[in-house]
């Protein structure tokens, strides 16, 4: 038997098996790979500075919500599949990006509470 699926005259070239339709809508995996990264950095950098970690939370929201949208629409052949490794890669990262910026905001949180206790004045 032979493994390569068989030609259809039939059915036009894109309804093929194994083929993909040349007019779909392009795939965002660029962006959302940027929006990933971006999730990352102000992660990282939340370490340092308190508020970056709101705005990794966002950025990791932003490209969690779209790079699933877009793997739906690529699994039903409505978005162009040429990016769904790269788009998955992004949507893994938004995630990381999310988790590491809510573990700062956490740790500075603690860090507050427990100096806000060391400075507060004992009676």
């Amino acid at each position: 038997m032979d493994p390569t699926p068989s030609f259809d005259a039939a059915m036009p070239p894109w309804e093929q098996p194994e083929a993909v339709r040349r007019d779909l809508p392009p795939h965002r995996a660029e962006i959302l790979s940027f929006l990933a990264s971006a999730s990352m950095v102000c992660a990282s950098v939340s370490s340092c500075l308190f508020f970056l970690g709101i705005v990794g939370v966002g950025f990791g929201l932003v490209t969690v919500e779209l790079a699933k949208r877009d793997l739906d629409r690529m699994g039903q052949g409505l978005l162009d599949p040429s990016g769904q490794e790269q788009t998955t890669r992004a949507l893994a990262r938004g995630e990381r990006g999310i988790v590491t910026s809510l573990c700062f905001i956490a740790i500075w949180m603690l860090l507050g509470i427990v100096v806000g206790m060391i400075l507060t004045p004992r009676n």
